[in-house]
């Protein structure tokens, strides 16, 4: 049974009291008839009476009510995504679209697309290779500068500190030992400037090399934030210091006299072996280089005994052993350097090969 024919079967005979009709308003319920009226404003329903049930029909083919649009809440709009800090890299700006807040992302999407600057001190005027010392009558002074790049201005430094360092025995060894006595004299920390740029004028030294088992020295600058904390170093290039131009024309000139042992069957290298002459200064720039007829390689793992006396580690010939089998030795000549540029005299070494 439908809703229709459920109601069209009541009987309305008696006094309205169990049903009441929707939109309906009583004057009374003892009246002959009752007028409905609809709440929207449309025209009212014709009284009827109370024995007459056609008007439940009409009811029902009255037009629905307008039903108001159901209205979808948006979402919120989602947080923008973690950013790398600005001091790191250059990103586009974020905008956002009011009408639907929309997050707009206008930056680089792919590693690709971020560039990475680095923030580091760059030197650009380094100290000279060969510092003369200072005399109690006269105080010889340096210089170096050096700059700041990248975004430095999102790290606050303030200002860039340098100190004297031993310079590294071997390349590429990070470690950093600094010179327990204060030899350095003048101005050793200044004020950033503006660009970017600091300059030190009065630098000088109080004691040679000579003093310090021959060690080379290196500036070791550091950047100071306004906070006090140390941000970044960086080291400057190695230099000698000097009391008289007769040290440096005695370092420069290498004496060789001697290897332990003077042939060997390793091609491969790696064999032990010391070598005896003099003076040998421990510095970045030292080698012992074996010149062969197929070019020139350099001895390894320095060990520095004495100024005379020296251990090193055979280098590997320069051409495999398969391409060397119609030999039976090979003649090469050893020479050392202390800066890489004056060599000693020659003393001869024999590859043998074995067959």
């Amino acid at each position: 049974m439908s809703s229709v024919d459920f109601l069209l079967s009541t009987d309305f005979s008696g006094v309205a009291t169990d049903f009441v009709a929707p939109w309906s308003k009583y004057d009374d319920f003892g009246g002959e008839s009752l007028s409905y009226f609809d709440l929207d404003g449309a025209k009212p329903f014709p009284s009827f009476a109370p024995d007459d049930s056609s008007w439940i029909s009409s009811l029902f083919q009255q037009p629905a009510l307008p039903v108001p649009a159901q209205q979808v809440k948006q979402p919120p709009p989602p947080p923008p995504p973690d950013r790398p800090s600005a001091c790191a890299y250059s990103q586009a700006p974020l905008s956002y679209q009011s009408s639907s807040f929309l997050f707009i992302d206008d930056a680089p999407s792919s590693p690709e697309e971020t560039k990475v600057t680095p923030v580091e001190i760059a030197i650009q005027s380094q100290p000279p290779a060969q510092v003369r010392t200072r005399t109690p009558n006269e105080i010889r002074t340096f210089s170096v500068s050096g700059a700041l790049t990248g975004n430095w201005n999102c790290m606050s430094i303030k200002s860039v500190k340098v100190m004297l360092v031993y310079a590294p025995l071997t390349r590429g060894n990070g470690k950093v030992e600094f010179v327990a006595k204060d030899i350095l004299g003048g101005t050793r920390v200044v004020t950033v400037k503006e660009d970017g740029s600091f300059r030190f004028n009065n630098l000088s030294l109080s004691e040679s090399s000579t003093k310090h088992h021959e060690r080379e020295f290196c500036l070791h600058f550091t950047a100071i934030g306004t906070d006090g904390v140390e941000l970044m170093h960086q080291l400057s290039e190695s230099f000698y210091a000097y009391s008289h131009k007769k040290v440096l024309q005695r370092r420069e000139t290498v004496k060789l006299r001697e290897i332990s042992k003077n042939r060997t069957d390793n091609l491969v290298g790696g064999e032990t072996l010391h070598i005896v002459g003099f003076p040998f200064k421990q510095g970045a720039d030292f080698d012992i280089v074996f010149r062969t007829p197929h070019g020139n390689v350099r001895a390894h793992n320095y060990e520095f005994f004495s100024e005379s006396v020296l251990y090193f580690q055979v280098p590997a010939y320069p051409v495999p052993p398969s391409q060397l089998q119609h030999l039976h030795e090979i003649k090469v000549t050893v020479v050392a350097t202390n800066e890489g540029k004056l060599f000693s005299n020659p003393l001869e070494f024999t590859y043998i090969v074995r067959k």
